[in-house]
């Protein structure tokens, strides 16, 4: 793939200029374009436009103005360099402003500032340098300069009196090391007007303070360990973001794009010649990323490229040759080019402990815990001497004979830290801890064998993050990823997810194991087959997980298991004809008008259509219990079957008029279906008040469970319309946070609508390997696609005190004798009969109240 490209830029660059042999750019172009992407760029670049190689515009690719640099030093004589797009000279182009190119002088010159007043001459010069609000002439800069090593460490020695002279001056002897020139006149001033706040909160520092900062601290000064200014973490601070010094990672989070291929928020690893930019998922299918390793020969993702050939992750670990920080040897090294080099010898010899069984020093499994064990001896089984089990030995009796994990009793001491009688899990100096305490003592954290993370390693001598990875290895193998990349999208986000969430999603041994055998065969990545695999409850989370990242499609899950709910309940009918006629009318009427509406199926519409079509089922095996059937079927036969049953058996009557229309039965009717009598009352308003206020009062734990107490408490919202709410239906207009219930916006109070905007902002949903931030649902459920159930957002409301069917009749009461039933139909979303109703019913209490009033005072 690369090599292509050169070739055909090569051919390019020799058809314009014919003084140099094509072995001489050859290699000018390969010392260069040593990655395919740039090289693919300048191709592209090349083939719609040869003549930027003559006419040398300022806004050519900085990979071809190197390669146009090196030619012509080669003695090239019809290619042209860039010019700058300011002074138009032939000059390196270090800057860019807006779209063209530039040269260092001409972005020297745009930097100048004019003439300022010097902060310590008072004279009105042209401006040397300016730290903050301070300017400088050159004179009293350069006065500045000879005096500055003195006055830093007369700041320093004032502000940190503990440390002696020979501290600061080898601070500052390890600045200069690690500069080209002399910085403390900059330094001096930067201590003189930001080293309050700085020194108090080093990530807001500059750099050149930030590596003072570190000087000082390795010197011996009281000063904190610099840590990440987003995250807090102690690691690496290389970038920055938002004023503040921060790791890769944050940085990384903080400058997230939309990937042009998937479409989601990621990092841009690569951009492609048109200008779009893929995230690490993304590239990493693209044809030209994966090849033929040289090394093992298997079509894999390409971790490098050599004069040999392409090479995979595992090849390329081979040829690592370093010196190696324990042995200082040469071989094969993990982490190399680092100072945590270290060889496969060396790295085992770290695993030598005293194994708890035999007693001799050897490399062990839980080397430095109270469970450490030599390999000989984890795998010796004997039978024990009290259990008579053979058995893996844990230790032996004083004569030699063994005891098994089983019998060896656990050491009970006082734990030192919690001072709780507990088992031992390790020691530390000696004292004891109990497994609760010792994993947080930092003695107890070690360098992970794999990764050099110092931290507390799991059992397997791994931290956290490179255990995850083995476990998404072993659920993604490579031959699956290049047989079917639309798996790698899964491991992508897997590999992203916290290892903590992903080791403990493995624990789920069913799912996971389910999740294997699909990617293992995928041709049953399909509803259908998985739906033949387990029932749905076994396989929602797999099956949503797929959903979520495209390998299976959307589709309306309360709409498919409905369905396959009817094929179900058919098979009880034993008639061919009433089977038929069931099958029709539940697709005609039910199935039609749910594949109809433009939303999906809610689990209240799904349940009402169930027991309307469970009652036909009853109906119909009832009748053949009675000798009957649904031909012979007698409207008294009807009448005596609604008469000995529940009120909602007459949920049948649509069933009986669609059987007599369409010939399958007599004339039959049931009386039609009695609305149910609304509970005017309540809870009352003040009580209700105090709910609000004490949802509203205590911080937030779940914002999204407040703001949907404060739409049942005021506005009398059923749960399964809260749900239902999209990230569309909450936005600012005017200052003033609106939402959309009805045809019309409804204004909601200041408080309540900044627990809103916090809901807004509080999209996650929980999946298998993580949490993720929902884009349509302002309710995200478990399912991709899906809001959550109205059942779990009740569950959430009596969590907190509220009983959401008391205290939406009051709030309804309330309103309906406010508002009319069209303003309170169009707030509020609710029907316009409903609101009718309402309004109804409450002019009618009230009516009786009066009349009542009335009576008592005569």
């Amino acid at each position: 793939m690369r090599e292509d490209h050169v070739a055909a830029i090569v051919a390019l660059i020799r058809n314009v200029e014919t003084g140099l042999a094509s072995e001489t750019i050859r290699g000018v172009v390969d010392s260069i374009l040593v990655k395919q992407p740039p090289a693919l760029r300048i191709l592209t670049l090349l083939e719609a436009d040869p003549g930027v190689l003559t006419s040398g515009p300022s806004n050519v690719p900085r990979a071809l103005d190197r390669v146009l640099f090196a030619l012509v030093e080669q003695g090239a004589g019809v290619l042209r360099l860039p010019r700058c797009g300011q002074c138009n000279q032939e000059r390196p182009l270090t800057r860019r402003e807006g779209e063209f190119r530039i040269c260092a002088a001409c972005a020297r010159a745009g930097r100048a500032t004019g003439n300022v007043a010097c902060c310590a001459c008072r004279e009105t010069l042209r401006s040397h340098a300016t730290v903050g609000d301070r300017s400088y002439c050159q004179r009293c800069w350069a006065g500045l300069q000879r005096n500055a090593e003195g006055l830093l460490q007369k700041k320093i020695g004032a502000r940190f009196p503990t440390l002696v002279p020979t501290q600061i001056e080898r601070a500052i002897a390890a600045l200069r090391a690690n500069s080209a020139r002399d910085r403390l006149p900059r330094l001096y001033v930067e201590c003189e007007v930001f080293g309050d706040a700085w020194f108090a909160r080093p990530a807001e520092a500059s750099v050149l303070f930030a590596g003072f900062y570190d000087a000082l601290r390795a010197a011996g000064a009281p000063l904190a360990e610099r840590t990440c200014g987003h995250c807090q973490q102690a690691t690496a601070l290389h970038s920055r973001r938002d004023g503040l010094i921060c790791c890769r990672k944050c940085y990384r989070a903080g400058t997230l794009s939309r990937c042009d291929g998937c479409g989601q928020d990621a990092s841009i690893e690569r951009r492609q010649p048109d200008g779009s930019g893929l995230c690490q998922r993304c590239t990493n299918t693209l044809e030209d990323e994966n090849a033929n390793c040289s090394g093992c020969g298997n079509y894999r993702l390409i971790a490098a490229r050599t004069p040999a050939g392409p090479l995979c992750s595992m090849c390329r670990s081979e040829t690592l040759v370093d010196t190696c920080s324990s042995c200082q040897k040469e071989a094969p090294c993990r982490f190399s080019g680092t100072d945590k080099a270290i060889c496969t010898a060396c790295q085992r010899a770290r695993r030598l402990d005293v194994c708890g069984a035999c007693g001799n020093t050897r490399e062990c499994r839980f080397a430095g815990t109270a469970k450490a064990v030599c390999n000989q001896c984890a795998n010796l089984r004997e039978p024990c001497i009290r259990c008579g089990e053979t058995r893996l030995i844990r230790q032996r009796s004083p004569d030699g004979r063994a005891l098994c994990w089983s019998c060896v009793p656990p050491i009970i001491e006082p734990c030192t830290e919690c001072h709780r009688e507990r088992v031992v899990n390790g020691r530390v100096d000696g004292l004891p801890y109990c497994p609760s305490c010792y994993p947080r003592q930092p003695s107890s954290f070690r360098d992970c064998l794999r990764c050099g993370r110092h931290e507390h390693l799991l059992q397997s001598r791994l931290c956290l993050r490179c255990s995850a990875d083995d476990k998404i290895r072993s659920l993604f193998p490579e031959e699956i990823i290049a047989s079917h990349p639309r798996v790698s999208a899964l491991r992508t986000a897997c590999a992203a997810a916290d290892p903590e969430r992903i080791l403990s999603t493995f624990r789920y041994r069913t799912t996971v194991d389910l999740l294997r055998w699909l990617l293992a065969n995928p041709e049953l990545l399909t509803h259908q087959a998985i739906d033949e695999i387990a029932a749905e409850r076994a396989t929602r989370t797999v099956r949503a997980f797929l959903v979520e990242y495209k390998v299976l499609p959307h589709r309306d899950e309360h709409l498919a298991r409905f369905e396959a709910w009817i094929t179900r309940t058919a098979v009880e009918l034993l008639n061919p004809k009433e089977r038929r006629a069931f099958t029709q009318f539940a697709r005609w009427r039910h199935l039609r008008y749910l594949r109809g509406q433009p939303g999906l199926t809610r689990p209240a519409q799904a349940a009402f259509r169930k027991r309307e079509l469970q009652h036909v089922i009853n109906l119909l095996n009832w009748a053949h219990q009675q000798g009957s059937s649904l031909v012979s079927l007698r409207q008294e036969d009807v009448d005596r079957w609604l008469g000995t049953g529940l009120p909602d058996r007459r949920l049948v009557r649509e069933f009986l008029k669609w059987t007599r229309r369409n010939a399958y039965s007599t004339t039959l009717t049931a009386p039609s279906v009695m609305r149910s009598q609304l509970t005017i009352g309540g809870t009352d308003g003040q009580d209700r008040m105090q709910l609000l206020d004490n949802a509203l009062s205590s911080p937030p734990s779940d914002p999204r469970t407040t703001m949907a107490a404060a739409l049942v408490l005021l506005y009398g919202i059923t749960p399964a319309r809260i749900v239902q709410l999209r990230v569309q239906d909450l936005f600012l207009d005017g200052g003033v946070i609106f939402i959309r219930l009805g045809s019309e916006p409804l204004a909601l109070p200041k408080k309540i609508g900044e627990i809103a905007e916090l809901a807004l902002a509080a999209r996650d949903a929980a999946r298998m390997f993580g949490s993720v931030t929902d884009n349509e649902w302002l309710f995200p459920g478990t399912r991709a696609g899906h809001p959550l159930s109205p059942q779990a957002l009740t569950r959430r409301l009596k969590m907190i005190g509220i009983e959401p069917q008391a205290v939406r009749s009051g709030a309804l009461t309330s309103l309906a004798g406010q508002l009319p039933p069209v303003i309170l139909a169009r707030l509020t979303g609710l029907d316009i009969t409903s609101a009718t109703r309402w309004a109804g019913a409450v002019s009618a209490s009230n009516a009786r109240y009066a009349a009542f009033l009335l009576g008592r005072e005569r």
